[in-house]
């Protein structure tokens, strides 16, 4: 595992910092004005996509109205800025070989982070989560198996008012999502599934789920001009796997605990490389003491690294990450 060179780092800061001073506009960059003249006088329009393709035109005013000329004028900056980012998204994603969604997946992520989802309860998940930590930690993170369906994004959001809000977004971006029920879905979970199978779970609120995404943090996700998300920290991440890998084998098939297995140990790997050791021992710590259960599943987890040196490089780095915070190894390892 080596670090993303320091000119990408440098890039992808830059990313980051522009999309987070952008301002906020109904107008997507994607779109554009048109000024037509009729009679002599000059008139704006602009042109959006429309759902099923084509175009919607939708009238803004008349060329002599000094705020339609300044919404003109600062949509122009906002477009020119959001096609530089898109250079830079798509440097990051050719030539540094970091992860970027599919297009289908970035335009759902995409709908709900211009909704303001990100900016309220909402924290991505799963797989498109562990896309992010690469960017996060300025480390090259491994590609890490996921179960069978690889169409779907994994969400929390806390309340039933949540839920609703993101139905309606999903339902603006693709007609077909609806609520998905069956008898094997965990209890507390909410599925929507679309016309070709593609689903967007939202997670239980569990106590581990709570810990989860428990002070997140922001990232960016390289689809078209970059889309700032919400992510749970890689520390709160690799721990949460750890204790998922642990489980008792009644709960669920081997092969998705070797799984979470795989992902924890990617995880903490790409924090030592990243010398974040005391933000892991942090995590570490803070799931060891709030639960005996966890306790135990955390214990059984490094137990069951087989790889014994992989297993001493983790001990290792945790034992000096506890040592940086100032806690005393002893009590947690």
């Amino acid at each position: 595992m080596k670090q993303i060179d320091f000119v990408f780092r440098t890039l992808l800061a830059e990313l980051a910092q522009r999309i987070a001073h952008t301002p906020e506009s109904e107008l997507d960059t994607n779109g554009r004005f048109v000024p037509l003249s009729v009679k002599g006088r000059r008139y704006w329009y602009f042109d959006a996509a429309g759902f099923r393709g084509g175009k919607v035109r939708k009238y803004v005013g008349p060329d002599e109205d000094e705020a339609v000329r300044q919404t003109v004028t600062r949509f122009k900056e906002l477009k020119e800025d959001a096609n530089a980012r898109r250079k830079i998204v798509r440097m990051l994603v050719r030539e540094a070989n970091l992860p970027a969604p599919d297009p289908f997946a970035g335009k759902i992520i995409r709908s709900i982070a211009d909704a303001g989802q990100f900016r309220s309860n909402c924290v991505l998940l799963e797989r498109y989560a562990y896309q992010c930590f690469a960017a996060f930690l300025g480390v090259q993170l491994p590609m890490v198996p996921w179960d069978s369906n690889e169409k779907a994004i994994g969400f929390s959001i806390r309340t039933n008012a949540d839920i609703v809000a993101l139905r309606d977004i999903l339902r603006s971006a693709d007609r077909s999502f609806a609520p998905e029920t069956f008898s094997g879905i965990r209890q507390g979970d909410v599925r929507f599934v679309n016309a070709n199978g593609f689903r967007i779970e939202l997670a239980a609120p569990t106590l581990l789920t709570a810990y989860l995404v428990e002070d997140s943090a922001k990232s960016v996700v390289l689809y078209k001009s970059g889309v700032e998300v919400t992510i749970p920290r890689p520390e709160r991440y690799a721990v949460h796997e750890l204790i998922m890998s642990a489980r008792p084998v009644e709960d669920d098939n081997v092969l998705d605990r070797e799984h979470s297995r795989m992902r924890a140990l990617a995880v903490i790997e790409g924090m030592l490389c990243a010398r974040r050791q005391a933000d892991l021992a942090e995590a570490y710590e803070a799931a060891w003491t709030r639960n005996d259960s966890w306790k135990a599943l955390i214990e059984r987890g490094i137990t069951l690294i087989d790889d014994m040196q992989r297993r001493t490089r983790i001990l290792e780095g945790l034992t000096q990450g506890m040592k940086d915070i100032g806690c005393d190894p002893s009590h947690v390892l």
